[in-house]
């Protein structure tokens, strides 16, 4: 075990400085420039790119799978070809998107599992189809969408035990990915004596969900729970709550997706009950597998089907203070992307790491 684990080491050293100035790596970040959630996937990206001397593109898919693939497109007419991309397939963009990856002899990895049912069966398993897809990193949105709803159930049972839960749920666009998240809410209050009255769709929008949330609350005014699979649709929600004459974390309990800043800020002064959040970082998983599989090591190979998953942490007025540093613009660049190289490349799995204080690994 001794001789393994200086073996990876030894890799570690001898690539890091010579191998991963080479990379030329394509990001291409799913949403439009600047949206808070995957600005900060690319801010920590980019941050991990440059501890590694790795040439890091960003180019945008605007939120729609056809212009994420004329992007990628025009991209790759115009410039030279990366080694590697990673990537974010949208439902009903899959194939095409892997497929132009795949004709171009670029290696990937994609983010999150967004495709389900008959298309899943036909992009099939990394490296099935897609010679050149080299493998997945994503967490459990059902997973996700359940640890939520239980920690919403949890505070309102503690502040209001003789009171029967009564939800109403905020989701984020009609895809897979709020789809599975509002699964795993619907589940658990399903088991644990909670009443969902009606799911809404606010298209990830905090005014669209503000303006949900008023009328929600007036059709059911008992309402003492409202989940939301954002923090942007959460904080809509809370500010309804307040102009509804509801007082957040005493007669009603919301929490969102995301880890946000303004989130954050908002469960330690209690107009937010919790979010849920940490893969923020997964861009910097992806890069820093990348840049091990082109040292020779790859991660995805020791994985049932070639995938890294890992979990979600929910963030309430209990554990907020161990998360202080999200409270503001963290200045990435200073934490140790190097450091968690190697505790990755020790561990064959991103599972059990949490990579989501800036000061952990300085």
């Amino acid at each position: 075990m001794i001789k393994t684990l200086n073996f990876v080491v030894a890799l570690i050293l001898m690539f890091s400085s010579s191998v991963s100035a080479e990379l030329d790596i394509l990001f291409v970040n799913p949403s439009i420039p600047n949206e808070p959630f995957w600005q900060s996937v690319e801010e920590i990206t980019q941050s991990a790119a440059l501890q590694f001397d790795t040439k890091l593109k960003v180019i945008y898919g605007m939120g729609n799978r056809i212009v994420q693939l004329e992007s990628v497109k025009s991209y790759l007419a115009k410039n030279k070809k990366p080694q590697y991309a990673i990537v974010l397939n949208y439902p009903g963009g899959s194939h095409a998107l892997m497929s132009l990856l795949d004709e171009h002899k670029i290696k990937f990895v994609t983010l999150e599992q967004t495709i389900f049912d008959e298309e899943r069966e036909k992009i099939g398993l990394a490296g099935q189809h897609y010679k050149h897809w080299i493998g997945e990193i994503y967490f459990d949105n059902h997973q996700a969408g359940k640890q939520l709803a239980k920690a919403l159930a949890l505070l309102k049972n503690a502040k209001l035990p003789n009171k029967e839960t009564q939800v109403v749920a905020i989701n984020g666009h009609y895809g897979s990915e709020s789809q599975a998240r509002f699964n795993g809410m619907r589940e658990y209050f399903e088991n644990n004596q909670g009443i969902v009255y009606q799911a809404v769709h606010a298209g990830w929008s905090e005014q669209i969900a503000y303006k949900q949330t008023k009328a929600l609350l007036a059709r059911f005014p008992e309402v003492n729970v409202i989940w939301a699979a954002s923090d942007l649709m959460a904080l809509g929600a809370s500010e309804a709550a307040v102009d509804s004459g509801k007082i957040p974390n005493k007669d009603i309990f919301i929490g969102g997706f995301d880890w946000l800043t303004r989130a954050v800020k908002a469960v330690e002064k209690q107009s937010l009950s919790a979010s849920i959040g940490g893969h923020k970082v997964m861009g910097a998983w992806a890069l820093i597998s990348i840049i091990l599989h082109n040292s020779g090591q790859d991660l995805f190979a020791k994985q049932d089907k070639k995938k890294l998953t890992f979990n979600l942490d929910v963030l309430t007025k209990q554990n907020v203070a161990h998360y202080q540093a999200h409270k503001t613009k963290i200045n990435w660049e200073d934490y140790n992307f190097k450091a968690l190289k190697e505790k990755v490349a020790l561990s064959h799995s991103i599972a059990d790491l949490s990579p989501l204080n800036p000061n952990e690994h300085n």
